[in-house]
Parts: C-alpha cells; sequence; structure tokens
C-alpha cells in the first residue's frame, strides 16, 4: 500500500465513510525501482491461504498451513534449506508472538486445513 500511496502522489486516509479505518502498514517498494535502498523498520508479515511467515531482518519465519513453524537466516540460507527452528526457539518464539500480534491487528482470518485447496493443477468440478 504504501508504494501504491507514493506512486499516485496521494495520501492514506484515516476515515472513509464516516469510519475509521486502520493505519497503512509497512514501507514504500518505490526506492528499489531506481536501483535505491527500501528503509523497512518493521518486521515484513504475510499470509496467503493459512501459510503464514514473518521477515525481520535476516530472519524469516514460515508455516505451511497447519504445519510447524519453521526459522531460516536469510543471510547464510537464501534457499531457505536449513530449519532453524530447534537451535534459535526463543528468536522463533519472538517471531511467532509478533506474526499473531499483527494478524489479530489487522484481522487475519484464520484458514483451517479443511478449508485450503492443495490439489492446484486439478480441474475444478464438483464437491463429491
Amino acid at each position: 500500500m504504501p508504494s501504491l500511496v507514493q506512486l499516485a502522489g496521494a495520501r492514506y486516509p484515516a476515515r472513509f465513510g464516516g469510519h475509521a479505518i486502520l493505519p497503512m502498514e509497512g514501507a514504500s517498494l518505490v526506492p528499489a525501482f531506481t536501483g535505491g535502498q527500501i528503509e523497512r523498520r518493521q518486521p515484513l508479515f504475510w499470509e496467503h491461504e493459512g501459510n503464514k511467515a514473518v521477515r525481520d531482518g535476516q530472519w524469516k519465519a514460515v508455516q505451511r498451513l497447519a504445519g510447524p513453524w519453521e526459522l531460516y537466516d536469510m543471510a547464510a540460507d537464501r534457499t531457505e534449506l536449513r530449519d532453524l527452528a530447534k537451535h534459535e526457539p526463543a528468536r522463533l518464539k519472538a517471531m511467532i508472538a509478533a506474526w499473531d500480534d499483527w494478524a489479530a491487528r489487522t484481522f487475519v482470518d484464520e484458514w483451517h486445513e479443511k478449508a485450503a485447496r492443495t490439489d492446484w493443477g486439478a480441474p475444478m468440478g464438483s464437491d463429491d
């Protein structure tokens, strides 16, 4: 959102239709479009179809739908081959807590395993 607001030359509103809206989060990616540096002071959080992740500096914690959280040092392992969750439990616990706080603050809907589609590429047909 910060990128779009900056590119549009717009201001992010505090209210819409007489109702307060959530403050904008994140950092603009516009500097990266011209070879500049992105200044991200806060962790980056995301969720997609029940899969969760948080990136904080060189550290990335991920959780596939209903699976265990994993932890990676992206500076040493960019391809996420060495899960450090057992070696850095305090770091992982703090990152999970930060993700949970973000999810509650931004109204992320909880996904349940049975609601997920895992057969990507299969024809979408009847529900039998």
